[in-house]
């Protein structure tokens, strides 16, 4: 996911400012670093659901409830991962932006976003296997519309081009 979603960026926006490979590898890593973020947000927050079952061994039964402490949990772990998706991005885009902090910024506030969409559609639907199914359909989509803003701010602010970036070129 991340590796196609990195190209798509570089493909459509990012092409000819910033390095092909650099941006690439970096986006290979999204779903790595994704999880890591996931991982260590997971073990500093608090709980964000609880799960719920009659027994039914299919799990069909299955729904969450939201704890107490989602709100917190929800800022802890939307935070956590996005910074450790966007920083390693962030470190490529600040040597060709003026505002290559909106990066950083739009990751974890895309971040955010997707655990509250998440949220949302759990406190909705109820049922674990729709609620999962349809925060896959949402989350990107969500995650996909605060990063592009974030792009298209980053195009407005250009750095100058100096000797020294022209001589080393980025491919196309």
């Amino acid at each position: 996911m991340g590796l196609s979603m990195g190209f798509a960026q570089w493909r459509i926006a990012l092409k000819g400012k910033v390095s092909k490979k650099q941006w690439l590898f970096l986006s290979s890593l999204f779903m790595i670093t994704a999880g890591i973020g996931f991982i260590i947000g997971n073990r500093i927050s608090p709980g964000l659901l609880t799960a719920h079952t009659s027994g039914i061994m299919s799990g069909m039964d299955a729904y969450y409830t939201l704890t107490e402490t989602w709100l917190l949990a929800v800022l802890i772990r939307g935070v956590v991962v996005g910074a450790f998706i966007g920083v390693p991005q962030w470190f490529i885009l600040k040597r060709s932006f003026e505002k290559a902090h909106y990066w950083l910024f739009s990751m974890i506030l895309g971040s955010l976003a997707v655990f509250v969409s998440l949220v949302t559609v759990i406190a909705i639907v109820k049922s674990t296997i729709i609620s999962m199914s349809l925060g896959c359909c949402i989350s990107p989509v969500v995650f996909g519309a605060v990063t592009g803003w974030a792009i298209f701010r980053l195009l407005q602010r250009p750095k100058q081009t100096t000797y020294n970036s022209a001589i080393i070129g980025y491919d196309s």
